[in-house]
């Protein structure tokens, strides 16, 4: 009974990439508009501190403020290495890490959550159990922790699977996305 069951509802068949796994992970350390601010503030209180800290009185003040330019010029040349380099590197070796993520899996949209279904076996992940979600145009990211989430890449909209009923549930169970910037 249970079986005719399953077939009530939208599912899609999908084997993640590593792809899935950087998109997801760029996503996920994108900055709120929170963590922007943080950055911001605490970069302006370090040059504050560095301006001071590093006073020389003969000095011209072009010359003073060269360190905390050079500090701003660093954390910049940081976060664009992290961005370019860290953070596909951290997504393709989680993908790397988690042998459950090469196996093919069923994915159905229920109401009162998603099933997943693989060879090892199968899980409903009610919408309770989440407690935030981000998205864009290319992943959807579902998180039951602040740091443990699920990916569910926009190319299975183009497999079948009901992208805007989703994020349609997402809205009414969990409200709105955590915004990016």
């Amino acid at each position: 009974m249970e079986r005719a069951d399953r077939h009530d509802y939208p599912s899609v068949e999908v084997q993640y990439t590593k792809e899935d796994f950087v998109v997801a992970y760029r996503l996920a350390s994108s900055f709120t508009r929170r963590g922007w601010l943080f950055l911001i503030l605490s970069i302006l209180l370090i040059c504050i501190a560095a301006f001071f800290f590093f006073r020389y009185d003969g000095a011209p003040l072009r010359l003073q403020l060269l360190v905390p330019v050079y500090i701003v010029f660093g954390y910049a040349l940081y976060g664009l290495a992290a961005r370019g380099l860290g953070v596909p590197w951290l997504g393709r070796r989680a993908y790397a890490g988690q042998p459950l993520a090469h196996l093919t899996r069923q994915i159905e949209l229920r109401p009162d959550g998603l099933r997943f279904q693989s060879a090892r076996g199968e899980i409903t992940i009610l919408w309770r159990d989440m407690i935030k979600w981000r998205a864009n145009s290319k992943t959807t990211l579902l998180y039951m922790s602040p740091s443990l989430f699920l990916i569910i890449p926009a190319r299975l909209a183009a497999l079948g699977f009901p992208m805007d009923d989703l994020k349609t549930a997402l809205m009414r169970e969990l409200g709105a996305p955590v915004r990016v910037r």
